[in-house]
């Protein structure tokens, strides 16, 4: 096309072949400098991103704000709330689709892609991205900003979307007149029983429970209810006998105080150790012995052992504190426990249910019993 490059401020005869030499230099310059400007600007930003910083344009539910220092971050904005709620209508058993068309309604405005990159993003856990850099690996830093969700909303909901838990919506089976319902089984099919109201001619409710399968295992509410009320009462103990046995549990209790104290000061040991060996890391970090990314990934893996060890030894130690109270609590629950069940909430009941029984009852011959014991 004819055209020729040249430079301006010291143009060059490019009919020499020398001069194509200082021409690639001309070239290259600028190139270079980009280049360094882009580095810097990475490292720049990698560098604040670890601090905590948000470097980039604040996602829907914060606006971009400086701290008093002057840094980079993140307020929480008017649509914070929307946000928050469409993280709790996900473990609730709502398909992400239909919170993301509930909260357009109540004004949250957002595109089915970004919707589901939204609720995926840990910025609203509280974190900031570090992206992978020469031999660092991507981590995620806690962020200078308020997270607008809690770890565990932020993990539930992450768990549900990758299907290691799913979460159904639930509906309540609470009917005061049926405490029962759940916990019987059909002595014929072996299905669990249902129950249910049947009008009666003059419009009264008559309650029942029954089996789904047409099997006609079939008991009115009340001859179920007195007959466990029956197993209830053979399950009363004396006074007496309550007692006997608190004072044997608690003289033998006494002898385990030892181990136990062994194992709450190894525990406090180990928590020692580990708190050192985080300290050491530290100093390896300040001295450029380790990377930042090595020195999260360690620090997260002790701190997650220290808390575990934390638990361990705090258990230890109400157990300690509350095991004869709680021993004490138990037994006087059998020294009245048809009563406390039968003034009980449907909660309670549903409760005591569960503590009693570890499977579901069967209602034969006029007797309560298990698939193993007839009561």
């Amino acid at each position: 096309m004819g055209i020729k490059v040249n430079s301006i401020e010291q143009p060059l005869n490019l009919d020499q072949p020398d001069n194509k030499i200082m021409l690639a230099i001309y070239l290259a310059v600028p190139e270079v400098e980009n280049d360094k400007i882009s580095i810097r600007t990475t490292e720049g930003s990698r560098r604040a991103n670890k601090e905590g910083c948000w470097t980039s344009t604040a996602p829907i539910g914060y606006k971009n704000q400086r701290t008093s220092e002057g840094k980079a971050s993140l307020v929480k904005s008017e649509k914070s709330e929307l946000v928050k709620e469409a993280f709790e209508y996900i473990t609730k058993g709502f398909p992400a689709d239909e919170v993301r068309r509930i909260m357009h309604k109540k004004g949250l405005n957002i595109s089915k892609s970004r919707f589901h990159l939204l609720i995926k993003n840990p910025v609203y856990n509280g974190k900031v991205k570090v992206p992978a850099y020469k031999n660092e690996d991507e981590y995620y830093a806690e962020g200078l900003h308020d997270a607008i969700v809690s770890d565990q909303l932020f993990n539930r909901v992450q768990d549900i979307l990758k299907g290691r838990k799913r979460s159904k919506k639930k509906w309540s089976t609470k009917n005061e007149n049926l405490p029962l319902r759940g916990h019987i089984l059909c002595s014929k099919c072996g299905r669990i029983l249902t129950g249910s109201a049947s009008t009666g001619r003059w419009g009264g409710k008559y309650y029942y429970y029954h089996c789904r399968l047409g099997c006609k295992e079939r008991f009115k509410v009340d001859q179920a209810h007195d007959m466990l009320d029956d197993f209830l009462s053979k399950c009363t103990i004396d006074k007496g006998i309550s007692d006997l046995y608190y004072d044997i549990v608690s003289e033998r209790y006494g002898n385990n105080k030892q181990v136990r104290s062994t194992k709450m000061n190894r525990i406090n040991k180990e928590i020692k150790e580990l708190k050192e060996i985080i300290s050491r890391a530290e100093d390896n970090l300040f001295e450029g012995k380790i990377g930042i990314a090595t020195f999260e990934k360690g620090k997260v893996k002790y701190l997650k052992k220290i808390t575990d060890l934390e638990f361990d030894h705090s258990e230890l130690k109400n157990h300690g504190l509350n095991f004869m109270t709680q021993i004490k609590t138990a037994l006087k629950i059998f020294e009245n426990l048809k009563n406390l069940y039968n003034n009980a909430s449907w909660e309670g009941k549903q409760m005591l249910m569960g503590s009693i029984f570890t499977e579901k009852i069967i209602f034969e011959k006029n007797r309560c019993r298990t698939l193993l014991n007839m009561f």
